[in-house]
């Protein structure tokens, strides 16, 4: 019984074909085509999971056919495992470097050719999931965007109607404040499903005093409403070449966070400073709050991680898992522990930009 991942089976070899319908054939739904023409063809109307393609073929060769699917972004999820006669490095490089995802050589062993299809099938399934979950998300997002207009642009005219007696005015601050929550956290979602789409942001350099000045600013609200006291170390700052936007979003998470968990009248602290090597440069920044439950620090960064409100990484996750996303496209890494005193500590540290040297 076939699982119904479909596999294309390219070969100008009958025999081949033949080998390869026996080892697949009782596990996969399968189409075979005898050269390159005809393998596009059947990309299209086929739609296949994962593409078995042998590279030395009449007319247009594998390595030819891999470099026009991944040509098109409909078929960026198919997996390409290029069969060949041919062993040396550089012809297995340039089959990766044409897009494919594996390579085997003939002859091959059976079992170890069935284990790889067995392999990229399962990590099909698991990628395109991932693509509906986030194509999902964002569909979501972009349908509740117009009603949620609705209901902050309606409630705010409310509040300035004079006629409106207190008690209805506190109902309507109350849909006032529902409404915004829920605006913030449909544009991080719409946020988390551009990041995980894309990674082509312009940037331009951005200093680390002026991102930590910003994100108090934009937080600046929340901190006097919980009279949290702000301790901004002097340090000297450094120079990211990133996206401003983007790292204030980063840092505005953290603060946000931050404040959320620390007590009222509590703490948060900014530190600045460049590791022991001096070959990274690190933004800190510890609460006063609970600190990290023993065993949630894994889920800290992972999107939708519910776990106990009263600790880090409570709400929907996604604040978090967007600062790990940001981070990690700037080249930087993020990590937490808990402070030996009381709260936790987050710390992003980002690779120091050496010098390009003078030429003489």
């Amino acid at each position: 019984m076939t699982n119904g991942t479909k596999v294309l089976i390219v070969d100008d070899d009958a025999r081949n074909i033949r080998i390869l319908e026996e080892v697949l054939g009782d596990d996969y739904i399968l189409q075979t085509a005898v050269d390159g023409e005809s393998a596009l063809e059947r990309v299209v109307s086929f739609s296949p999971d994962i593409v078995l393609l042998d590279v030395m073929m009449p007319g247009i060769d594998g390595l030819e056919v891999c470099h026009r699917i991944r040509q098109h972004d409909d078929f960026r999820y198919i997996k390409i495992i290029l069969v060949s006669g041919k062993a040396r490095l550089e012809e297995r490089l340039e089959g990766y470097a044409a897009g494919a995802n594996d390579y085997i050589t003939k002859p091959f062993d059976h079992m170890e050719l069935l284990a790889k299809v067995n392999v990229y099938a399962r990590l099909k399934t698991v990628e395109e999931v991932d693509r509906l979950k986030t194509d999902f998300l964002s569909l979501i997002s972009h349908e509740t965007g117009t009603p949620l207009n609705a209901i902050i642009g309606f409630s705010t005219l409310l509040l300035g109607e004079e006629s409106l007696r207190s008690e209805h005015k506190n109902m309507v601050r109350e849909i006032l404040a529902g409404g915004e929550y829920l605006h913030e956290k449909v544009n991080r979602i719409l946020l988390l499903s551009a990041l995980k789409k894309s990674d082509d942001y312009p940037r331009t350099e951005v200093c680390s005093d002026d991102l930590i000045d910003a994100a108090v600013q934009d937080v600046a609200g929340a901190m006097q409403a919980k009279h949290i006291v702000l301790d901004k170390q002097q340090a000297e700052g450094f120079k990211i070449q990133g996206n401003y936007d983007l790292l204030r979003k980063a840092l505005v998470f953290l603060l946000e966070n931050a404040v959320k968990l620390s007590p009222h009248g509590g703490t948060v602290a900014f530190r600045q400073f460049k590791s022991a090597d001096t070959r990274r440069h690190a933004i800190q920044l510890q609460d006063s709050g609970p600190g990290i439950e023993e065993g949630l620090s894994d889920l800290l960064f992972k999107e939708f991680s519910v776990t106990n409100i009263d600790h880090h990484g409570s709400g929907l996750g996604i604040s978090l898992a967007l600062t790990k996303l940001i981070i990690e496209l700037h080249g930087g890494n993020v990590c937490a522990e808990n402070d030996a005193q009381r709260g936790a500590t987050f710390t992003l540290s980002f690779p120091v930009d050496e010098p390009s040297p003078k030429p003489y």
